[in-house]
């Protein structure tokens, strides 16, 4: 069953039987230990078959895998995910760790208060508060999809310290009000999202994707309006398409930030920018 299964994913991905491993251990109600200690060679009950041969389907159709076994790990954390919310990624863990980086060495040592906009399963502002446990969250998105999962994972993970907010950008908060902003924003043109793979282009949503005619339309906003919330000496981290970073420095200095670090990717690619306003005395 596993073999079958595994040759009708070859053409869409480079790990077929792997994702079939990872369905049926989703569908036996297993953790991977337990999963690689049956025998192969077990019968299955027909339930089981026909529920597995439903998730082959589905992955066929190019449904993302994620969503197919409902939950993904993220540093040190596991979230749900599920249709109408961006999948978590491994850039987005790079950003979470560049970011903690800094909010250790510059960041207010007696707790402080962070922002995720776009917050969408709530895995960077649940990592967050889970590393930093004397500081308080807020989680915006403008989608209810997005905010009804953050609170599920927040519910989950029994994180008490995260506020979510339906709203589309940092006009709902207070003027310098806020130590950290943080976001994976919508950064791809409109032009290429029709190339995108399948399984992005066909089931994420596009809210998530968007960012407009060059992708920084998003940014843009959250630069204007990072500057006005943010404290002094405030960071904003941000995720960002490989071409981009160098741009959003510009863009940002332009505006009153420095520049902090430019981070790349696992593989090395450019990926993102950690920003700092001045501090009071440095104006």
């Amino acid at each position: 069953m596993l073999g079958e299964a595994a040759r009708r994913l070859r053409p869409l991905t480079d790990r077929p039987l792997w994702e079939a491993e990872l369905l049926l251990q989703r569908v036996l109600g297993l953790d991977r230990r337990e999963f690689l200690a049956l025998d192969r060679q077990s019968d299955v009950e027909e339930g089981t078959a026909a529920s597995f041969q439903e998730l082959i389907e589905r992955r066929c159709r190019y449904e993302p895998l994620q969503y197919l076994l409902g939950s993904v790990p993220f540093c040190e954390i596991e979230v749900e995910v599920g249709p109408g919310v961006l999948i978590p990624r491994p850039e987005t863990e790079v950003l979470v760790e560049r970011l903690s980086h800094w909010m250790t060495s510059e960041a207010p040592t007696t707790g402080g208060r962070m922002v995720d906009v776009g917050v969408g399963t709530g895995v960077i502002l649940l990592t967050l508060l889970h590393r930093f446990p004397g500081w308080q969250g807020w989680g915006i998105d403008p989608s209810a999809d997005a905010i009804a999962l953050s609170r599920r994972n927040c519910r989950a993970l029994g994180s008490q310290r995260a506020c979510l907010v339906r709203a589309r950008h940092l006009g709902v908060l207070a003027p310098h009000s806020v130590d950290v902003v943080v976001s994976n924003p919508p950064y791809i043109p409109t032009s290429e999202l029709a190339g995108l793979q399948p399984e992005v282009r066909d089931y994420e949503p596009r809210l998530a994707l968007d960012g407009g005619e060059d992708g920084l339309d998003h940014v843009r906003v959250l630069l204007a309006q990072g500057r006005e919330v943010l404290k002094p000496g405030g960071l904003l981290a941000l995720e960002l398409a490989t071409d981009q970073p160098d741009i959003v420095v510009r863009l940002a200095e332009s505006v009153g930030f420095e520049r902090k670090e430019s981070f790349t990717d696992l593989a090395g690619r450019p990926r993102g920018v950690v920003l700092q306003l001045p501090s009071r005395a440095g104006r």
